[in-house]
Order: C-alpha cells, then sequence, then structure tokens
C-alpha cells in the first residue's frame, strides 16, 4: 500500500530539482538515441548487428520515454506538495 506524504519548502525544492534534472538527462539521452533511429543506415555496425531498427526502437527509445513520464509524474506530485511512498 503506498502512502501520501506531504513535502514542502526546502525538502520541497529539492525534489523539483532533482527530479527537473534526471527529465533533462532523459531527454538529451532520448535526443541521442532518435538521432540514431532516424539516420539508421549510418549507425554503428556493432548496434546494427545486435538490434533491428524496431528492437531498438522498443528496447532503447521506448524504454526511455517510459522512465521518463515516471519522473514527469513524480514532478507533478512534488509541485503539488507531496509524495507517493
Amino acid at each position: 500500500m503506498s502512502r501520501r506524504i506531504e513535502v514542502c519548502g526546502v525538502q520541497q525544492t529539492y525534489l523539483e530539482n532533482v527530479y527537473h534534472s534526471k527529465i533533462h538527462e532523459i531527454n538529451d539521452q532520448l535526443k541521442t538515441m532518435n538521432a540514431k533511429y532516424n539516420d539508421w543506415d549510418n549507425v554503428d555496425e556493432r548496434i546494427k548487428s545486435r538490434y533491428t531498427k524496431e528492437e531498438y526502437k522498443s528496447y532503447f527509445i521506448d524504454r526511455k520515454r517510459e522512465e521518463r513520464s515516471v519522473y514527469v509524474q513524480k514532478l507533478h506530485t512534488v509541485r503539488n506538495g507531496y509524495v507517493i511512498e
């Protein structure tokens, strides 16, 4: 069962900064991954030998998007003044 814990002040600001930074980090990673996906013909042969274009998208891009959505939700709840534990 999850608990809802109120946060305010310094805790809230700290968590906002942490989640915001993580979202930006994931955005940068997604930008790189999307560039590889969109230019698949020029991707490193090591990657091409392990994954098809669709596998690469599902293994990396889609999973990063899911991870990002978790942090966006956490940021939203922190800005509303609580965290879910």
